[in-house]
């Protein structure tokens, strides 16, 4: 009888496993957020693809959502540091956007905002380190 039910209950848990988004995994007020970039790691002279994956508390895609991410390196003055990238829907409760070039190599900060529906935006920070090239 217990091999009848692992037989069932452990295909269906490995496969939600596989299911689970990308990314670095957030909570973002009552919302759970992964956060990937393309490439992977961040290249010192390239631009990268940034999707936002965004989940209510049961899992569901949340589609109601604008998102923008603007990306600053502390103690550098940039031009691009108050210009935000909309990260644009694509359903399923994923949102993307390209970043702006990354100058150099050294600490920079990701901001995110995100605003779901009538709700206050959350802001949601990610630190990356970038190598110069060799």
């Amino acid at each position: 009888m217990i091999y009848r039910y692992a037989s069932i209950v452990l295909p269906a848990l490995i496969l939600m496993g596989c299911f689970q988004p990308a990314g670095q995994q957030l909570q973002a007020g009552p919302f759970t957020v992964w956060i990937s970039n393309e490439p992977e790691p961040l290249e010192v002279g390239e631009r990268a693809l940034f999707t936002m994956v965004v989940e209510d508390g049961q899992g569901g895609a949340v589609e109601d959502c604008q998102a923008r991410f603007r990306q600053t390196m502390p103690g550098m003055e940039m031009s691009t540091d108050d210009v935000y990238v909309v990260l644009a829907p694509q359903g399923k409760g994923r949102y993307q956007g390209m970043s702006h070039e990354f100058h150099m190599g050294g600490d920079w900060v990701l901001a995110f905002e995100l605003t779901c529906g009538s709700g206050d935006p959350q802001v949601l920070s990610l630190e990356r380190h970038l190598e110069w090239p060799e």
